[in-house]
């Protein structure tokens, strides 16, 4: 009599029967979601076409094709198996995790204003680790993997993601809390409780979003900037002082600061603070405005009179700057702005900076 047994990748055959093709042989290598492979096994084409073609069609317009792969990684049933299981959330935590250091570690969109933008000295240490962080990633490539070992791992990653929804949720729908003490307060309560798990779980899976939340919180710290004030972007024209220190903040989103309207003759200078969590901060000064703005960056850039990019940014930028004539007076400015992660530029009504 045969009996029915289950091979390492899942699919049910019987004890005693002779492979099928489909068994025989090794199973398409993963580079990054699979999708590629199964397609390619679909299709009865080659893989590496496959490959090539989508690089290509991502060469052309990559958000759109990347939705697609990530779509296709997510729905595709891997091997044989007959519906999307936990090999296919591994995939799209693999797809995640390329972008996530990409986007991590660069500086707002590449194309415009971001890292790959300025000089050298910029993007070369910048691009190194990128592209190191992405080959560590490509070169594991996986075999056709065991769903019960890919559950243990999206499983084992599900504190750091549920606390990264819950700070979300807090910053987007309590404007007024201070969420990045829910990212302090999360972090230490799921750390305490990947330790008491230990080997139960898959403690490299775990570590992964956990990480990546710490080190916001530190960029949090070297700025100052704080996740309050909502999600979303703020744009305020200011037309004459006000009586004490305005400020305006926001926790992820853009905040646009035009200051150019002050009038010259001012009896009292333009006090304010900007406070941002994750984006990006524009501030639009008269030419011959006076004063200064202290900038703090936890990481990414300072794009006033020249690129500035890095960990721990602090500056003091004097005005008048970007064309301001010699012992000019106009209004007195004194700004604070703080980024966590992201850029602040420093900007002039005809667009100097």
């Amino acid at each position: 009599m045969s009996t029915a047994v289950a091979d390492p990748g899942g699919r049910a055959r019987t004890a005693g029967a002779a492979p099928s093709a489909a068994d025989s042989g090794p199973a398409p290598r993963w580079v990054l979601g699979g999708a590629a492979s199964e397609i390619a096994d679909r299709l009865g084409a080659r893989v590496g076409f496959v490959r090539l073609v989508l690089v290509l069609a991502s060469w052309a317009q990559f958000w759109p094709v990347l939705g697609v792969y990530a779509a296709a990684t997510l729905l595709v049933p891997h091997g044989r198996r007959t519906r999307p299981d936990w090999c296919n959330l591994m995939g799209l935590a693999r797809i995640a995790m390329l972008l996530g250091v990409a986007f991590g570690i660069g500086v707002g969109d590449f194309g415009q204003g971001g890292l790959f933008s300025q000089g050298p000295q910029a993007w070369i240490p910048a691009g190194a680790v990128i592209v190191a962080a992405w080959l560590v990633l490509l070169a594991g490539r996986r075999r056709d993997a065991v769903p019960a070992a890919d559950r243990r791992s999206v499983l084992s990653a599900l504190p750091g993601l549920g606390l990264a929804a819950a700070v979300t949720a807090v910053a987007a729908l309590a404007p007024g809390a201070r969420a990045e003490l829910v990212l302090d307060g999360g972090l230490i309560a799921a750390g305490l409780l990947v330790a008491i798990a230990g080997p139960r779980i898959d403690t490299g899976a775990a570590a992964v979003p956990l990480v990546a939340l710490g080190l916001l919180a530190v960029l949090l710290g070297f700025s100052g900037a704080g996740l309050e004030g909502g999600i979303g972007d703020l744009a305020v024209t200011v037309h004459r002082p006000g009586a004490g220190v305005a400020t305006y903040r926001r926790a992820i989103g853009t905040i646009e600061l035009d200051l150019s309207h002050v009038p010259v003759g001012s009896p009292a200078p333009v006090r304010a603070r900007v406070a941002l969590g994750i984006g990006r901060v524009t501030i639009t000064v008269p030419q011959d405005a006076v004063g200064s703005v202290t900038v703090r960056v936890g990481s990414g850039q300072i794009d006033a009179e020249q690129f500035r990019n890095g960990v721990g940014l602090a500056r003091t930028i004097r005005l008048p700057v970007y064309g301001g004539w010699h012992g000019a007076r106009g209004p007195r400015i004194e700004l604070a702005a703080s980024v966590g992660r992201g850029t602040v530029t420093i900007t002039t009504p005809n667009g100097g900076g």
